[in-house]
């Protein structure tokens, strides 16, 4: 099947700790050198916009002014991480 609307928006359910994670992965690891140097343009851009989409929904969620235990709060959803059901690990 081909398929042609790229475009049509979608929702994906994510718990909170898996977001913190996410955005933390995205933003610090994979937007930046030297993780990214063997990412096309395209791949960057995807990697970067959706790092975006993240901090936006951080932010509806009242995580705009991020808490000085900041780290500590990110280890923690990490700990909670390590518990998400993936079926590649199955």
């Amino acid at each position: 099947m081909i398929y042609k609307k790229f475009n049509n928006e979608i929702s994906i359910k994510l718990t909170e700790g898996h977001l913190i994670v996410l955005w933390d992965l995205l933003s610090s690891k994979l937007a930046g050198k030297p993780l990214n140097v063997e990412f096309s343009k395209v791949e960057k851009r995807v990697i970067w916009a959706l790092a975006d989409l993240c901090e936006v929904e951080l932010e509806r969620l009242g995580w705009s002014e991020y808490p000085e235990e900041w780290e500590a709060t990110v280890r923690k959803a990490r700990m909670y991480c390590q518990d998400l059901p993936a079926d590649f690990l199955s």
